[in-house]
């Protein structure tokens, strides 16, 4: 359960963005694995398209976190609630974090099965989530017993 929503206005321009976000990939379960993540996106094509939006929001989603095995139903309610915003106003850009959950089992390299489902994590964008974080005045740090997650809603 979301705990937490502290909700900052940001402009893309503002926006740090680090390429070499991409090199920590092959350490993850969905490198390789998942149409969100690479190979099968371009870094300096995902920064474009994230350059290309205006302006927007940055979320920080705070939830109860105690057990690694709660990570999941996290990850998946964090992503519905980026769904329902994206869904509230269309043309948006949904950016999430890590990899897409949509499907249980992702079908890459065959076409997606859910391409309206499908979201980017801000690390597929190379944004620097640490450095975004700390230009909006918000922490990596949720606190005790809490895990805090970040999004964007670009226009």
């Amino acid at each position: 359960m979301i705990l937490k929503l502290t909700v900052r206005p940001i402009r893309t321009a503002a926006i740090p963005f680090d390429e070499t976000t991409h090199d920590f990939c092959p350490g993850c379960e969905k490198h390789t694995a998942c149409w969100s993540c690479p190979p099968a996106i371009d870094a300096k094509a995902m920064i474009a398209r994230l350059r290309a939006r205006r302006d927007g929001w940055l979320f920080a989603l705070d939830s109860a976190f105690a057990d690694p095995r709660d990570l999941p139903g996290i990850w998946d309610e964090n992503r519905e609630y980026l769904l329902r915003l994206r869904e509230k106003r269309p043309g948006s850009l949904a950016v999430g974090c890590g990899g897409c959950t949509a499907c249980e089992a992702c079908a890459y390299p065959n076409p997606c099965r859910a391409p309206e489902k499908l979201l980017f994590p801000m690390e597929a964008y190379c944004v620097d989530v640490a450095a975004l974080a700390a230009r909006t005045g918000l922490t990596m740090d949720a606190g005790a017993g809490r895990i805090r997650f970040f999004a964007l809603l670009l226009r």
